[in-house]
Formats: structure tokens, sequence, C-alpha cells
């Protein structure tokens, strides 16, 4: 076997451990960020995914990279996804900035239009998000909100109960406050009556409505304490 021939193989050999660190590193990524299915991804999942499909490209066709060099790139780079990822559960301005929150486009009955120009959304695409959602007439709408995802959630005026997620991880949704029309110092009291000083010992807090006719509303929060107390 002649020089050039085992060079070859050596070099096709190179590619093989590197697409198998390939592979190991993308299961690796599924199993870190417990995203399997593409509805689950977020936007830092999906850019995340992209670049680590460039990095794995770029090493298995540059001899130059050496696999421990790849392996370390890898690595950084999930590092990296992971934290932005804690950054985006763990604090508010976080999730703000990488996923978004929800946004109000109709508070009892009302279309907030600013809200529409806000999103980009014309009336037409709203429409159509309706439809999706079994609302057929715009009239019937008497809460809506855009999630960050796109998809519309929407409360009809015929509606006997209503829920909105106030807090998740310790965190406030200021969007979910404004459907309701209250605010972080109503939300403070209600969590002073049930004995909280602080948000950041909840793991998530519903508040449920029921409408009677005359549409009065008797309201509870539901609070579901994190397992690990924050200091």
């Amino acid at each position: 076997m002649d020089s050039a021939m085992i060079a070859s193989l050596l070099s096709y050999g190179n590619i093989a451990i590197k697409l198998a660190v390939g592979l190991i590193g993308f299961l690796w990524v599924l199993r870190t960020t417990n995203r399997c299915q593409l509805a689950q991804m977020t936007p830092v999942d999906l850019i995340g995914n992209f670049v680590m499909g460039g990095i794995i490209g770029g090493g298995i066709y540059n001899q130059d990279i050496t696999t421990v060099q790849f392996i370390i790139v890898l690595a950084i780079w999930q590092l990296l996804v992971l934290g932005v990822n804690a950054l985006r559960i763990h604090t508010e301005s976080g999730q703000k900035m990488i996923v978004g929150r929800p946004t109000p486009v109709v508070i009892k009955g009302k279309y907030l239009q600013d809200k529409f120009e806000l999103l980009g959304l014309d009336i037409a695409d709203f429409a159509t998000l309706s439809r999706i959602q079994g609302v057929h007439s715009l009239y019937d709408i008497w809460n809506a909100q855009i999630e960050p995802n796109g998809q519309a959630t929407i409360q009809k005026k015929d509606a006997r109960k209503t829920s909105n997620i106030l807090i998740t991880n310790g965190t406030i949704d200021t969007g979910a406050l404004e459907m309701m029309e209250k605010d972080e110092g109503w939300l403070k009291n209600e969590l002073h009556k049930r004995g909280y000083e602080s948000y950041k010992d909840i793991f998530f807090a519903e508040w449920n409505e029921l409408i009677d006719d005359e549409r009065g509303k008797a309201g509870e929060l539901y609070i579901v304490e994190r397992t690990e107390k924050r200091d």
C-alpha cells in the first residue's frame, strides 16, 4: 500500500471521527436542552443548532482543525448556549430580550392598534390566527394576546372562566398584568395576603377568574412554590 493510499485512509478516518463527535455533540445538545421536537425550540435553540451545524461542517472539511480542537470548540459553543438559556429562564430581562413576552392586542373588546403596529400584524393576519383558534368573528373576542411563538391566545366574550399566569420562575409577566388591567402593586398585595413577600420562591402563580352574566368577577390566585428556595 503506497503512501498516497495511507494518507487518504487517514484523512477519511479523521473525517469519520469528527462526524461521530458531531453526532455525539448534537445528542448532547438535545439531552442538555430537553428540546427533542422543533415546536419546543426557542430562537436560541434554533440559532444554536444552526451555528453548531456550521461548526461541524467547517471542522470536517478543514483538515487543519484537529479532533481535539473540534471537540473544544463544540463544548465552548454549547456552554454559551446553556448560559444564555439559563439567563432566559431565571431573569425577567433575559426572558424579554431572548424570547419576548406575550403582547396584549385586545383588552375588554378594545383593539389596541398601537400593539398591532408594534408587532407588524395586520387585521387579516390576526383574523387568520383567530380562526385557527376556532374564533370566526372578531366581534366575539374579549381579550387576546400574541405569544412569543407568534400564536394567538384568545378569550371570547361568552367565556365564563379566564386564567393568566402572572409569575414564572420568580419573574413577573407584565403582559399578563396589562391584559388584566392590573399593576405590580396589586400583585404584591395579593401575594402579601397569602404570606409571600417575594417572587423569588414562586415557581408559578396563576390568576383564575369566574365571570357571571353581568360580568361580575370572582378571582383566586393559585401559587406553586419552588422546590428549592432562592436566597
